[in-house]
């Protein structure tokens, strides 16, 4: 996952450097925010301990990868750049691999410390 981690923060990073200026301090800075949350809740999840933690940490993840997704569809729809298929697919795959983590773990593991 985390290849494509990187590639949706980088390709977001890449996508807003071409909005306008006037955006910078709303929609740029919203996408760019959800997208290193996205990377860091993971990073911060998998360094806790208690299944609980983790699960709270990579279901933050999720939500700001939805954000990335919303984020990409209304920059579209503004004109601020073409349809991002590519973005949007990355997205999913994310979402569809956390979604599967987060499962896995609530079925798997009782919510104390290991």
């Amino acid at each position: 996952m985390s290849g494509r981690l990187r590639a949706l923060t980088n390709g977001v990073y890449d996508l807003v450097m071409g909005f306008p200026p006037d955006e910078r301090f709303s929609l740029t800075q919203q996408l760019k925010r959800a997208a290193w949350s996205m990377t860091a809740n993971i990073v911060e999840g998998f360094n806790r301990l208690s299944a609980k933690d983790k699960i709270r940490f990579y279901n933050v993840s999720l939500c700001s990868t939805e954000e990335i997704k919303y984020g990409l569809m209304l920059a579209r729809d503004r004109r601020f750049c073409l349809d991002q298929p590519r973005l949007r697919q990355q997205a999913d795959t994310v979402c569809r691999q956390l979604s599967g983590l987060i499962s896995s773990m609530r079925r798997r593991r009782p919510f104390s410390n290991p």
